[in-house]
């Protein structure tokens, strides 16, 4: 068997490190940064998305408000009984999107 010169396995020693290193990195860390990146930018939404909502429910009770009083005398319960209809029905549309749950024998 031929001895490797002294720069020569010092480099294959460097490589298979490196390989090694860079293998474990794609098994590990890179599957993990790709969770946390979805967790954040689903939180992220979430947040942004509840934000939206609000300042539109905000608007839209602030124009019927608007709106009643310039039909009626004391329109904020025009404001409200719109907003009420509104979120009724949505509570009806999810009810009836629900799932049953499963029938026991």
């Amino acid at each position: 068997m031929s001895q490797p010169t002294s720069g020569d396995w010092i480099t294959q020693l460097v490589d298979t490190l490196e390989r090694s290193v860079t293998t474990v990195r794609r098994v590990t860390t890179e599957p993990a940064v790709k969770v946390v990146r979805g967790l954040v930018f689903g939180i992220i939404a979430g947040v942004l998305g509840m934000a939206v909502l609000v300042l539109l429910t905000i608007t839209v009770v602030r124009v019927l408000t608007y709106a009643g009083n310039a039909m009626f005398a004391s329109g904020a319960w025009f404001a409200y009984l719109v907003t009420g209809l509104i979120l009724t029905a949505a509570g009806i549309f999810f009810m009836r999107k629900r799932h049953a749950p499963p029938a026991s024998s």
